[in-house]
């Protein structure tokens, strides 16, 4: 038999192959399809896949009125759209049809591809959302039977809420995507179970280990509470990947610090600033730029928070990685600059807490309040998160750092509450199994409260002169301070104004013949020694001119007190809680053929080298959720009756407000801060505002008054109570009344509005003008305030603004109350 070489054999099953194709053909029907004609590759014809919707992910918006919505749908859908609808509108569990049905259309875009299906992400962004307000919302692509169920959604208090913040859910990082969502979705049940009214949730990243991995994500997605509450995602550097894009739709997404998954971005909430920055992005002056450019177009929340995945204050391994150091010094001067109050992380898996830091050291002692917050710290606060699954955690490094007040790895899953007030921030870190406290850390950020008095209101008079002393209540570190003081020239010559402590810093004063400028900048910050009580600073000596009179009464007015913290670069207006002085001068009798001159003729005021005679910077007002009060009363009397007007100095004839204060204090309703003065200028406090209205209305029943306070002595409380009867005040918190503070104009307007209502009934609807900043109103404040411009009771101040959280004067707190009571 004849072999073939293995070529030779290849060739010739090769040909046998050939000829028995062509003996086929040669057999089929000659009219067979496709036979003769052109071939073409070969296609696929799929069945379409039924619309179905998964993954819904609710995202904070721009502000606290807007939400944003992410969802997948298989293959590409119709339109992507979200309705919502007050819970009230619902009919049962039928979502209603008709003009009570807010829609809102996004766009879709191709996502993942899994098992052939081509997934579609979903974007839509929700507008016009009023605060404390149940909605109900589906979403779909508005073909009939192509929607989802329908979710809860709610609305908080966006300037008294809270929030959770998790760290490093990292699901699929023990290797179990099972056991991880377990532990995720116990944690967030436990947490919203015992605090069921957080506004959202704040992630620090790494939300899933595989960056690509869509089990993962839906994984994460699972857990019902995320259709009803929105999570602020972060980067972390197992997410960073364009499928992070797909899921999450972030508000004002900047191109700096950007990587395929996002760039950095920001959104504000209620008084908040919150700033999310890409870390695995390790251009730091990228995040530095997007920082400051931010602040500069929000440059007025009272907070400012940051967050991102990379711990540059850690605990872990990570902590002292070149990346995260690198990191560290590239960030920190930025938020030290910009006056950031906290920063959130997460990436190592174990829990810390800073002391207060600023450029990079620790800041030591800081005072405390009653409740054992820091009050105006010199610096920031760091947190790092654990884990929130109990996917995956990282030991402690063996030697503590210098930064970490508080450190653990307790190897169990933990989150924490964050309460933001007007005045305070808190934060309450938590097991989740058992809800076991494990830290808690808080610090007020208010205005430091200032005074000027004297130690003897009544002095035989001598050459030495007399004195007045300027204190500050509250001080932590106040570095910088700007007042102004008047006096009356006809009385007084300013001798001299030092400081109490000598200090090695910068000091200024300069003296008008009249109003008294003092300005420093001290080495030694001023530091109160207890919460609660004053610490002297000033002292003005002054000398009384030549008298007559046996007896002189010589006042001093503080009537500008800006103070600045150390390390700290916004100015906080103080709450002037006494803004007068008054000493008797008694002069001792002259015995026959002498002469006393007890004082000398006005000076021009002395000047210690420092910093010069700047301009005191206008306060800066926080928000209020509510109206209110302050302190020292506007002089006695009661409504209705007339008495002698007196001729205020400093209210002439052609002043704009002059007919409403000369009506107003012939009524009795209000009074000068002197015989000669009336000081239109002067800013009003809560509880001033409250007393002049109650007068002005005449209310003499009294409602009870459960503000913390206002104690039974204080001189605002009669008013308060009648006020609280009469549905005009409400308080700046549930617990408080704020009488103190100054009053801001939507607060004053807003209280107006109330005692408008209770004099002729309600106000009509009608919009009002509108101001070019009408968006910075407070919701609650906003139809007040379109009422009451409607009315002609208030206006608007230069550049057609309203300035809402502007200072309200007492020229202005005048000609309100006057159109109030002349309509």
């Amino acid at each position: 038999m004849k072999k073939f070489s293995q070529e030779k054999r290849r060739l010739y099953t090769a040909s046998i192959l050939t000829l028995s194709a062509l003996l086929v053909l040669s057999v089929l029907p000659s009219k067979l399809p496709g036979i003769n004609a052109n071939l073409s590759p070969v296609s696929v014809v799929k069945a379409a896949v039924p619309y179905s919707v998964k993954d819904i992910a609710l995202n904070p918006g721009a502000d606290e009125s807007q939400l944003n919505f992410t969802w997948y749908t298989p293959g590409e859908p119709a339109a992507s759209i979200v309705q919502m609808v007050k819970r009230s509108d619902m009919i049962g569990s039928v979502f209603p049809t008709g003009p009570k049905v807010m829609s809102f259309t996004g766009t879709a875009t191709t996502a993942a591809t899994v098992t052939d299906v081509v997934y579609y992400s979903n974007k839509v962004t929700v507008t016009g959302l009023a605060p404390k307000t149940q909605y109900v919302y589906r979403v779909g692509d508005g073909t009939s039977g192509h929607w989802s169920p329908a979710y809860d959604f709610a609305t908080q208090d966006p300037y008294n809420y809270s929030l959770m913040f998790v760290g490093d859910p990292q699901i699929g990082s023990s290797g179990s995507v099972t056991n991880d969502t377990y532990g995720w979705t116990k944690t967030l049940n436990q947490a919203v179970g015992n605090f069921p009214a957080f506004s959202f949730i704040m992630s620090a990243g790494d939300q899933v280990e595989h960056s690509t991995s869509e089990t993962e994500y839906d994984a994460f997605e699972s857990p019902d509470v995320l259709r009803n509450l929105p999570v602020a995602t972060v980067v972390g550097n197992h997410d960073t990947n364009v499928n992070y894009r797909y899921h999450y739709t972030v508000p004002n997404e900047s191109t700096l610090g950007s990587t395929n998954a996002s760039g950095d971005y920001y959104y504000t909430y209620g008084d908040t600033l919150f700033m999310v920055l890409n870390t695995n992005n390790l251009n730091g002056a990228e995040h530095g730029q997007f920082m400051e450019e931010t602040v500069a177009k929000v440059p007025n929340t009272k907070w400012r928070i940051v967050t991102f995945h990379h711990d540059i204050y850690g605990a872990g391994p990570h902590s002292t990685e070149v990346k995260i150091t690198g990191l560290r010094q590239a960030l920190f001067p930025f938020f030290d600059k910009l006056d950031v109050d906290m920063i959130f992380m997460g990436h190592d898996h174990s829990y810390v807490r800073t002391y207060v830091m600023n450029g990079d050291n620790v800041q030591g002692r800081q005072l405390v309040d009653g409740q054992g917050r820091d009050v105006n710290p010199t610096g920031n606060t760091y947190v790092t998160a654990n884990s929130a699954s109990g996917s995956k955690y990282y030991e402690l490094m063996a030697t503590p750092e210098i930064y970490s007040e508080v450190r653990s790895q307790l190897h169990t899953p933990t989150f924490s509450t964050i309460n933001v007030t007007p005045t305070s921030i808190s934060v309450d870190t938590y097991r989740s199994d058992t809800l076991q406290k494990l830290d808690s850390y808080g610090l007020v950020k208010e205005a430091e409260p200032a005074k000027i008095y004297t130690k003897q209101p009544k002095v035989t008079y001598t050459a030495s002169g007399i004195e007045y002393y300027y204190a500050v209540k509250n001080a932590n570190a106040v570095q910088k301070l700007d007042t102004t003081f008047k006096y009356d020239n006809t009385k007084l010559t300013l001798k001299k104004a030092e400081l109490v402590t000598p200090d090695n810093g910068t000091f200024n004063y300069t003296d008008n013949g009249g109003e008294v400028k003092v300005s420093a900048n001290l080495a030694a910050p001023i530091r109160s020694d207890v919460y609660g009580t004053y610490k002297d600073v000033l002292k003005l000596t002054f000398e009384v001119k030549n008298s007559k009179q046996s007896s002189v009464i010589a006042s001093v007015q503080l009537t500008s007190s800006v103070l600045t913290t150390q390390n700290k670069h916004r100015t906080a207006a103080s709450i002037i809680e006494n803004g007068t002085a008054e000493v008797t001068a008694d002069f001792p009798v002259t015995p026959a053929g002498s002469s006393v001159s007890p004082g000398t003729t006005a000076g021009t005021g002395t000047t210690v080298p420092g910093s010069g005679d700047a301009a005191a910077p206008s306060p800066s007002p926080s928000a209020s959720p509510a109206p209110s009060a302050s302190s020292a009363p506007a002089a006695g009397g009661s409504s209705g009756g007339t008495a002698a007007t007196p001729s205020f100095k400093d209210v002439p004839a052609g002043y704009w407000a002059a007919s409403a204060i000369q009506d107003l204090v012939s009524k009795q309703i209000l009074n000068g801060t002197s015989a000669a003065t009336f000081e239109p200028k002067r800013s009003v406090t809560r509880a001033e505002f409250t007393a002049m209205l109650v007068r002005a209305l005449q209310l003499t029943e009294s409602g009870n008054v459960a503000f913390k306070d206002v104690k039974a002595g204080d001189w605002y409380a009669d008013s308060v109570a009648a006020a609280v009867k009469a549905g005009i005040v409400q308080g700046s918190s549930t617990a408080t009344f704020g009488g103190k503070s100054n009053i801001t104009r939507e607060e004053m307007v807003t209280m107006l509005m109330r005692g408008y209502a209770k004099l002729h009934g309600a106000a009509s609807a009608n919009p009002g003008a509108s101001f070019k900043d009408e968006s910075k109103i407070s919701p609650w404040a906003l139809a007040y305030v379109r009422q009451a411009v409607s009315l002609n009771l208030v206006g608007g101040r230069e550049a057609n603004t309203f300035q809402p959280r502007g200072i309200t004067t007492r020229a202005e707190a005048a000609v309100a109350i006057y159109n109030l009571l002349n309509p």
